[in-house]
């Protein structure tokens, strides 16, 4: 990659559309990089690390596969998903999550807003958090029992709502 940029740059100095100097200074700059330095396609930059949005997204992904609930055995958002009660519907929400996640992210990478998909994909934390409650109200849960909801919850679960609420109150691109 390396030698290509180096034969752009001699054929703008050839056309005198750069200096020598110019030439000499960039080519130095070229060679000098490190050759793990990843590159990226034009218009896409690590922006996005930089943005709340971008953070947020990242995290919502990383949080499927964190401790969702720590009660008699410890289970991922992922391993929820797939181990749940298939009579409830809600429970497939959560495979919205990751998808959410790397569509916003592309879609960010891209330098385009989040569209209307991402941003709903961020209330399944909220959504599931509800129907939580409202399955063991339904059961006729105390309320201790439902307070005993929230010391089980675990930090993966806690991250995909927040992440969750950052991204739907996103405006932000990576500008």
């Amino acid at each position: 990659m390396s030698v290509e940029k180096i034969r752009e740059l001699k054929q703008l100095l050839d056309e005198g559309l750069i200096t020598q100097e110019e030439f000499d200074k960039q080519k130095t700059g070229i060679l000098n990089k490190p050759n793990n330095t990843i590159e990226f396609p034009e218009g896409m930059d690590l922006k996005l690390i930089q943005n709340k949005t971008g953070i947020a997204l990242i995290l919502f992904f990383v949080s499927m596969f964190l401790p969702w609930f720590d009660f008699f055995f410890t289970a991922s958002g992922w391993k929820v998903a797939n181990i749940a009660d298939r009579t409830s519907e809600v429970v497939y929400l959560v495979y919205f999550i990751p998808l959410g996640a790397i569509i916003g992210l592309k879609s960010l990478l891209a330098k385009n807003p989040l569209n209307g998909f991402v941003k709903i994909t961020g209330l399944v934390p909220t959504v599931l958090l509800i129907g939580m409650i409202v399955r063991l109200s339904d059961a006729g849960a105390s309320s201790e029992i439902i307070e005993q909801l929230f010391n089980v919850i675990g930090f993966g679960f806690w991250l995909s709502f927040i992440c969750g609420w950052i991204i739907v109150t996103s405006s932000e691109n990576a500008e």
